[in-house]
């Protein structure tokens, strides 16, 4: 129960992440985030649910690998972050480099 909990309050954290200036098309880390957080919200409820009801099993069966892979995609994101701004500080340019290679196929 205490994982559900946990999940679903950093689910509620990467949902409202904030936009940046462009508001009418975010970036595409905040649209995966917000994807990801409201994918969590629903599973650390179903969770918790299926605790409650009897089946622990199957409750932390669908929650921990949520709350690893949703670590992941951030840490991932993250390091991606890191790099384009490397490579924007040794071209000497700003954070266009970002934006540059996250054209992704549905934004």
């Amino acid at each position: 129960m205490l994982g559900a909990l946990f999940l679903f309050r950093l689910s509620d954290v990467l949902r409202q992440l904030p936009q940046q200036d462009n508001a009418e098309n975010p970036a595409y880390r905040v649209r995966i985030m917000a994807i990801f957080g409201s994918i969590g919200r629903l599973i650390a409820i179903f969770s918790a649910l299926a605790a409650l009801i009897g089946y622990t099993a199957g409750a932390n069966a669908i929650l921990w690998p949520t709350v690893m892979t949703i670590g992941l995609v951030g840490f991932l994101i993250l390091l991606q972050d890191f790099i384009a701004d490397l490579y924007a500080m040794a071209k000497g340019g700003d954070s266009a480099a970002r934006d540059l290679s996250c054209r992704c196929w549905w934004g």
